[in-house]
């Protein structure tokens, strides 16, 4: 099997790829539960389980680790691979996930995210526990690990940090074919920033009630601006995708809210239009947090995702779903298509009066004189735009006497 990725999409074994993925962290839930959970996102049409590692479970105190029950990585990737998923690592060694210190044990705080002497030991200490776990997981081995994400959400830090834990990863064995970061973060090349947008935002008081742009808006038509901070790079030279589209919020404090499934899920169909190649959902499985490393957060984890706290299915997965079904069934339509703009796009997040618009297209070569019984086009009859959109037309047809007329009917 071999993998690749250029500006415009991702493939597999040479043909067009259209990855979805979905956030499972497996220490929020009990080992015996992951099996079942996990065969429930392949139902979904995940293809790629992305987790955090969670280094602060796993080495508290220094020097003693612990990769059982519930924090042994390894029986969940195998668990994944039993279910045909892949899996994506998201190593840190800082994730953030509403843990403490971002994941980051206590003992390794002086130096933190920097290419720091002493920090960059302890680091080096961590890769080398995750590379002997995974020893023998990852797809160059026939193991399911076809991606690892380095550090996350940091706009303030230094590219070269970021080449040096990549570095790192690779002087342990840790090769796969795809190094990403968060895409808000300061990075070199030959890694992929993958974007985050969220329709609720748990972290702000009151869940945020402004409009936000990664929903509605971008400068370039789908970069989330207002949810981890944009994009640090030119976003043409890379391919489009997310690693955090917001099914749901974490939540705490008096700042309760319900997800609707109708919100988030169009947030999904949202991005697909606007040009995204990767579907990345954080989360599609909430968890319980472990107690005493959940930071100011509460213990559940619930997230309101796809499938809750306790592997409850909620509404937003039917839907997602059925997404899932047409981006994968039209990978190669999809990857082929590309972007055009409104030269009238409106760029006022709180004008919610006028659609905005966005096309994916394709241009396909036409006969020197068009169709046949077509008149010549001018200029453009040398092409033509097909446009591809995720809906769904339903043509109901007239049967016996109280039929009723055919009518159309658009998911979005």
């Amino acid at each position: 099997m071999t993998y690749g990725v250029t500006r415009n999409g991702w493939f597999r074994n040479g043909a067009a790829w259209y990855p979805v993925s979905g956030e499972f962290p497996y220490v929020r839930r009990p080992a015996h539960r992951w099996e079942r959970e996990l065969g429930k996102m392949r139902a979904a049409g995940v293809v790629i389980v992305a987790t955090y590692v969670f280094w602060n479970h796993h080495q508290q105190p220094e020097g003693a680790w612990d990769w059982t029950g519930r924090k042994d990585l390894r029986a969940f990737v195998a668990a994944a691979q039993r279910q045909g998923l892949l899996v994506w690592l998201r190593v840190g060694p800082y994730i953030n996930a509403e843990t403490n210190n971002g994941g980051i044990p206590d003992f390794a705080l002086s130096g933190a995210r920097s290419d720091d002497a002493g920090y960059l030991a302890k680091v080096n200490t961590y890769f080398a526990a995750i590379a002997t776990q995974m020893s023998g997981m990852f797809v160059k081995d026939g193991g399911p690990i076809v991606g690892i994400q380095l550090e996350n959400e940091f706009p303030e830090g230094d590219p070269a940090h970021i080449t040096t834990l990549r570095r790192m990863c690779a002087d342990h064995g840790m090769v796969v074919p795809y190094y990403t970061v968060t895409a808000n973060s300061r990075f070199e090349k030959d890694t992929a920033p993958l974007q985050g947008a969220y329709s609720y935002r748990g972290w702000v008081g009151g869940g945020d009630t402004k409009p936000g742009s990664g929903f509605i808006y971008g400068t370039d038509e789908w970069t989330a601006n207002t949810d981890i901070g944009g994009a640090l790079y030119d976003t043409l030279d890379y391919p489009r995708g997310f690693c955090q589209l917001g099914t749901g919020s974490p939540m705490r404090g008096a700042d309760r809210f319900l997800v609707e499934s109708r919100h988030v899920v169009a947030h999904a169909y949202d991005s697909v239009g606007r040009g995204a190649n990767y579907l990345g959902y954080y989360m599609f499985h909430g968890g319980t947090q472990t107690p005493g490393l959940s930071g100011d957060w509460p213990l559940t984890y619930d997230f309101q995702a796809p499938l809750g706290e306790f592997g409850q299915t909620r509404d937003s997965y039917r839907h997602y779903r059925r997404l899932h079904t047409f981006v994968t069934t039209c990978a190669e339509e999809l990857v082929r298509t590309r972007i055009t703009r409104d030269p009238d796009q409106i760029l006022d997040p709180t004008q919610t009066d006028e659609c905005r618009r966005v096309d994916r297209v394709v241009r396909v070569p036409l006969p020197a004189h068009g169709r046949p019984g077509a008149r010549p086009v001018g200029r453009e009859r040398h092409s033509q735009r097909a446009v591809f959109a995720p809906v769904r037309v339903v043509a109901l047809p007239a049967t016996g006497p109280r039929a009723r007329r055919p009518t159309s009917r658009t998911r979005t």
